[in-house]
């Protein structure tokens, strides 16, 4: 029977969330440090932040270093991952799956 109360469980899992999360920080960690997950490190979408990570790096090592690519231009293609992440982000509406951070919440802002 539902009274309307929350039980102790879900008392205690949601005194452990931490505060929601900016959608104009994500997509500016996005755009500036997407390369690196910046932004779903902060949206803590850890799985996803990592393979971005080795993503970045891949395309450094296969495509740097001066053949077939500079490795600045190799940085951006490696790079443009998390841009459009943070694009998408920045330009998201409520309710959308860009608008939410782990835990399923919406973004604020």
């Amino acid at each position: 029977m539902d009274d309307g109360r929350i039980s102790y469980f879900e008392q205690e899992q949601t005194s452990r969330m931490p505060n929601p999360r900016s959608k104009y920080l994500a997509g500016i960690l996005g755009i500036t440090l997407g390369g690196f997950g910046a932004h779903n490190w902060y949206l803590k979408k850890e799985g996803r932040a990592l393979v971005q990570v080795v993503a970045l790096f891949g395309a450094i090592i296969f495509l740097g270093g001066g053949f077939p690519l500079p490795t600045s231009v190799a940085f951006l293609i490696g790079s443009l991952w998390g841009i459009i992440e943070g694009l998408l982000i920045v330009t998201s509406k409520a309710g959308t799956r860009w608008n939410r951070d782990q835990w399923g919440r919406a973004l604020v802002g």
